[in-house]
């Protein structure tokens, strides 16, 4: 029963396996005198368990009781019931075999209270490192917001400048108001792209898209080798000269192309083409497929 318990309970399971030994003198017991030695097999395991898994303290008052107990077992039978004789060697024998187990057990709990210990100092260094990474990362995030907001603050006022300066030459001279409003459109791209990249600093860290310019036209060779990876065989034709667009414009042509696209592989087909035929002031559309695809939508 004592080896049973020596995990949940080891100073009651050392002090118990001792006191059934002292227990046995009053009717002639010969626990240390079986073939076997079992008795002296659960005083070394109890002892064991008594030294490595209670605290010093704890384990150093089991041990003391449970030799105490075992010395009193040991003088009765020499000097009481007769049953060992007067010899004091078995004694010693039997305390060096029940302390040892206990010696081998506070080794056994210091290099466990030491690999504890690592462990405890390798998580908080982890976990330390995790925030300083993080602060680090939120600090450089609020000076790029800064440093953003400072040109997009230039590049709004150089655009009022311009304008104001267009409407002025409007009807006098229509060529440098002309050159005036290319000039605002052009700031207003840049912009755009560096509000596009501030509002990215507030997004998620997980978006690798956070950052990036938003996709047009020109990326379509990348989205249908994108789709060829997904299993659809498609290509693109142009025609017509290409014009300039605004961001919006090419932001949505690209949009359009890539749901189409995305409802062809959807609806399982195999081959599709992606026409855009650039005119004047006009731009159109058209995605074909080798089996009739669904409406895109809104």
């Amino acid at each position: 029963m004592p080896v049973a318990v020596r995990r949940r309970w080891p100073a009651v399971a050392a002090v118990w396996a001792a006191a059934a030994c002292l227990l046995e003198d009053p009717f002639r017991g010969q626990l240390f005198n079986l073939p076997s030695g079992s008795g002296v097999l659960v005083l070394m395991l109890c002892s064991y368990g008594a030294g490595a898994w209670l605290g010093l303290r704890r384990s150093v008052f089991a041990l003391g009781m449970a030799a105490a107990l075992l010395v009193a077992d040991q003088l009765i039978e020499m000097y009481v019931t007769g049953v060992t004789g007067g010899n004091l060697s078995g004694l010693g024998t039997l305390i060096v075999l029940f302390t040892a187990p206990w010696v081998l057990g506070r080794f056994v709990n210091a290099r466990d209270r030491r690999a504890d210990a690592f462990s405890s100092l390798a998580a908080q260094a982890a976990t330390e490192r995790v925030e300083r990474e993080r602060a680090a990362v939120t600090q450089e995030r609020l000076t790029i917001g800064r440093e953003l907001q400072d040109i997009i603050a230039h590049n709004v006022s150089v655009m009022v400048v311009q304008a104001g300066g267009a409407r002025r030459l409007l009807y006098h001279e229509p060529e440098r108001a002309r050159d005036s409003l290319l000039n605002v459109e052009q700031t207003g791209r840049e912009a755009l792209a560096e509000m596009r990249r501030l509002l990215g600093l507030l997004r998620k860290d997980d978006d690798p898209r956070a950052l990036t310019r938003q996709p047009g036209l020109d990326q379509l060779p990348e989205l249908i080798a994108a789709m060829q990876i997904g299993g659809l065989v498609c290509d693109i034709r142009t025609d017509g000269q290409p014009i300039e667009l605004t961001p919006g414009i090419d932001l949505v042509s690209y949009r359009v192309i890539e749901t189409a696209l995305e409802r062809a592989t959807a609806s399982r087909c195999r081959h599709a083409r992606a026409t855009v035929r650039y005119q004047l002031k006009r731009l159109e559309l058209e995605a074909r497929g080798d089996r009739e695809l669904p409406h895109p939508g809104r």
